[in-house]
């Protein structure tokens, strides 16, 4: 199950993501990644309300570190997709998100540092191949300067911030006292979305005033960011109940497929051998670590 729920993240993830960079010249950064937790909120909440009224389990009533990780989470996720949304609109679409793959790379690296969880010598060279390919997605020339200058840099920064978010949500999501992981997931998703509208929100007010006007004026183009991205959202924490987050990211990295075709065939991207090279070999680490890390 929990890969099949993975999978369909992905594929919403990846829609998501292509329909939300065409914001972009509409709105900032931040009011872009706002779409998705103003609209979303209230639809992870209708979900939630649903999935109470047709069952029989009441609203379990969360501990106080739940709280903690979700604002945590939550505060990760928001840095990770405004340097996402930063990557694909200063290089590539392709490129920007397959460096934020490097998540399950980086997630990996952060939960053997502070979750006590290592991946072994197997794992390392995993990650060094990771990097390995990710160095043919960005290294041009050998000039650094020229590497951090491009939206290459934006990309690793989502990474890293998407893996502290993957673990934190988890940690909130196994934290809520059911034995019914869709109750899990709703109740995680709704009181995570809530919170990120909150923060987000309240960012804008203070150093975007107006930005909150617009995110609301633009709702016809919004609508269908919030809804792929609460489908989306609601697979992931389903699935990180299910399954280490490691695990589930690494699987997820099926994304990077979704947004070759994509870049591809829907805006005339060049993606060359070079390109395709790097993502065959992020990819593969990422079935290497998620092999050896069972």
């Amino acid at each position: 199950m929990w890969i099949i729920v993975t999978l369909a993240a992905a594929f919403f993830q990846c829609v998501r993501t292509f329909r939300q960079r065409g914001l972009k010249g509409l709105l900032s950064t931040n009011g872009a990644n706002f779409v998705r937790y103003i609209y979303g909120a209230p639809l992870a909440l209708t979900g939630l309300a649903l999935l109470l009224a047709t069952s029989s389990a009441p609203l379990p009533t969360v501990p106080p570190g739940f709280w903690l990780s979700a604002i945590l989470g939550g505060l990760a996720q928001i840095l990770a997709t405004s340097a996402l949304l930063v990557a694909i609109t200063r290089d590539s679409f392709a490129v920007g998100t397959a460096l934020s793959k490097t998540e399950a790379l980086q997630a990996a690296v952060i939960a053997a540092l502070f979750f006590g969880e290592h991946v072994g010598l197997g794992g390392a060279l995993a990650i060094a191949a990771g990097f390995g390919g990710v160095a043919l997605l960005t290294l041009k020339s050998l000039s650094w300067q020229q590497v951090m200058g491009s939206g290459g840099a934006y990309g690793l920064l989502s990474g890293f911030f998407f893996g502290w978010s993957a673990l934190f949500i988890r940690d909130a999501a196994l934290a809520v006292p059911t034995d019914l992981p869709l109750m899990a997931a709703l109740v995680t998703l709704a009181s995570v979305t809530s919170l990120q509208t909150l923060m987000l929100g309240a960012w804008l007010l203070v150093r975007e005033p107006g930005m909150v006007t617009k995110v609301l004026r633009a709702w016809r183009i919004s609508a269908p960011v919030a809804v792929l991205s609460v489908a989306g959202s609601a697979c992931w924490f389903l699935a990180f109940t299910l399954q280490k987050a490691a695990y589930v990211r690494a699987l997820g990295q099926v994304e990077l497929v979704f947004t070759v075709v994509a870049s591809t065939f829907l805006l005339r991207e060049k993606f060359g051998f070079r390109e395709a090279l790097g993502t065959v070999i992020i990819t593969g680490s990422i079935i290497a670590l998620l092999t050896l890390a069972r």
